[in-house]
């Protein structure tokens, strides 16, 4: 049986629609809704207790000692677009030169009113540039045109002119060459990059098809070894109170979406946890 790591960060996910959608799956779900200071930023205290919870997530999914040091593998479930900085909190523990893929409306790249010191929703990618030694490169995918000038902008006055120039290196907002990319890659895909019309999230969409992101996956998983994804984007609240089955809608697309990786060559090369998934009803 293989694990799903399921980070239950605003009390969203029910048991029953998880086990529906994700049948035949161990489910390993970490409730941290009780949580504080963790929608849209996360404080130093919260910061180091999700810490303790990937480290319990990566035990659940290897079967190992509480203590391991291994990357992430597999796939994880982030809640919905506020709590998208836990990937920065799972990247900094690979080990090893690595390219992230950011697929995702927003370029999570613009300091906070606090600074980029503070880990947000918004920011966590560049955090994670100018914290991470082993983060190499960084392709973000689908973001918003007017976006990208903007959050480059950001950064620099943000950050300063020299260690602007470094960091920007690194970013591209165009899709990677296989020469270009850095060692293995790790996949953080906001579903707030699709059309309104595949899935409701609680931030402003893009206008990508559930068809074009297929692709880009398939594509990613046949050229590169990948070492794990994150999915958020599901809906919060607010969302369901218009739309009741938009929870029930965002858990099919993160099912699918990891069935065109199972399908993809990308089983083939290293991805731990995904090469023996039971997907039931889910491949009618």
């Amino acid at each position: 049986m293989k694990s799903l790591a399921v980070f239950q960060m605003s009390g969203i996910y029910k048991d029953r629609d998880l086990r529906e959608c994700f049948p035949g799956m161990d489910l390993c779900l970490f409730d941290c809704s009780e949580e504080r200071g963790t929608n849209g930023f996360c404080d130093e205290e919260a910061k180091n207790r999700l810490r303790q919870q990937i480290v319990r997530m990566q035990a659940c999914l290897e079967g190992e000692d509480l203590h391991t040091e291994e990357v992430p593998y597999g796939v994880h479930l982030l809640d919905n677009g506020n709590y998208h900085y836990l990937s920065a909190l799972m990247t900094e523990r690979i080990r090893e030169p690595y390219t992230l893929i950011l697929i995702d409306h927003h370029p999570d790249m613009q300091p906070s009113a606090f600074g980029w010191e503070v880990l947000s929703c918004g920011s966590w990618v560049l955090n994670a540039l100018l914290t991470q030694k082993n983060l190499k490169r960084v392709f973000a995918l689908g973001v918003e045109e007017v976006l990208k000038e903007e959050a480059l902008l950001c950064v620099r006055e943000a950050i300063g002119r020299e260690e602007y120039e470094r960091v920007r290196k690194k970013i591209s907002f165009a899709y990677p060459k296989p020469e270009e990319v850095v060692g293995g890659i790790y996949l953080s895909i906001d579903k707030d990059v699709l059309a309104k019309k595949f899935v409701k999230t609680n931030w402003d969409q893009g206008e990508m098809t559930l068809s074009q992101l297929e692709d880009i996956l398939r594509d990613l998983c046949t050229n590169h070894k990948v070492i794990g994804m994150d999915l958020s984007g599901a809906p919060d609240e607010t969302v369901l109170q218009e739309h009741p089955e938009a929870l029930k809608e965002s858990l099919l697309i993160d099912a699918h979406l990891i069935r065109v990786l199972q399908a993809s060559s990308c089983t083939r090369q290293g991805v731990k946890g995904w090469n023996s998934l039971t997907w039931g009803a889910l491949n009618k």
